[in-house]
């Protein structure tokens, strides 16, 4: 079975709904002898609508009839983070749902799939669930590798993160791997020990797991923001630190043949659900476009 994690609330829920029936549609029925079925596991709070469940349900049995298929909701109960934290987001703790997929998810689940719902799938999800992780926690894609640093709670030194720095949009993980070395509980005790200044899950993901991430080439999460190569850098052109971690040879090839596109930024960097004309044109991304 192939397991892919998802994290949204009711707003969201039809976007995600979007990815599903993408994913399984891009299925190459000729590749691997297998019809193990796809389970999407939502996490989600209670603001789901019954609206939004039965929908869900009536998207699996269509889905179904494609591919095996189904579609997990996990309701979320947060009195779990006030027992462990006092950091929120915007007033929620949403943000760090995807950090408990160890406990969430059946123990007998020891390999699964984080994906945004801002994606495009081009090719056939599953192959990535073939990738060899090695001694590794988590495997992804590169992501800006410019990042503010955290402020100590305590009053000690701030940290500067310096390492290899992952988007969250696609991360296959080690599920086992994740439970034994109790990641989960790492990333909370950083979650209360730091004052996070932007993607607060990301980020904290980033530090515990530093140097337990394997590097995938970047066609399994094509930022859509940097497909104009002229306007940004890359770590074979520039001394001091490069916006993203590949060179722009490694760039270059996974524009010709991306598996995943990922719709990156939001604000006046709009979702294709958003404008949809302007997102065809990556100059759009630019931040000179967008002042």
């Amino acid at each position: 079975m192939f397991h892919i994690v998802l994290s949204v609330d009711d707003n969201y829920i039809k976007y995600s709904a979007v990815l599903i029936n993408n994913i399984i549609k891009t299925i190459n029925k000729e590749n691997y002898n297998t019809k193990a079925p796809i389970y999407f596991h939502i996490f989600t709070d209670a603001s789901l609508s019954n609206l939004s469940k039965d929908n869900l349900d009536i998207l699996e049995k269509n889905l179904s009839k494609i591919y095996p298929c189904k579609i997990k909701i996990h309701l979320i109960d947060e009195d779990i983070f006030k027992k462990r934290t006092s950091n929120m987001v915007r007033g929620k703790y949403s943000a760090f749902y995807r950090l408990l997929i160890g406990s969430v998810l059946d123990k007998k689940i020891e390999k699964c799939l984080i994906l945004d719902v801002d994606m495009l799938v081009l090719s056939d999800i599953r192959e990535c669930f073939y990738i060899d992780l090695k001694d590794n926690i988590v495997a992804a894609c590169g992501h800006n590798t410019k990042r503010p640093s955290c402020t100590s709670k305590q009053g000690n030194k701030n940290l500067d993160f310096d390492g290899f720095y992952l988007n969250m949009g696609f991360v296959l993980v080690d599920l086992k791997k994740y439970r034994e070395e109790k990641i989960e509980d790492k990333c909370f005790d950083f979650i209360e020990n730091y004052d996070i200044p932007i993607t607060p899950e990301e980020y904290t993901l980033n530090v515990v797991l530093n140097g337990r991430i394997l590097q995938l080439r970047h066609e399994w999460n094509l930022s859509f923001s940097y497909l104009d190569t002229q306007r940004i850098s890359f770590k074979d052109e520039t001394k001091n630190r490069p916006v993203i971690n590949y060179t722009k040879a490694d760039f270059e090839q996974a524009i010709k043949n991306p598996k995943i596109i990922h719709f990156t930024y939001g604000g006046s960097f709009p979702k294709p659900w958003q404008e949809l004309g302007k997102t065809t044109n990556p100059l759009h991304y630019h931040p000179d476009n967008n002042k």
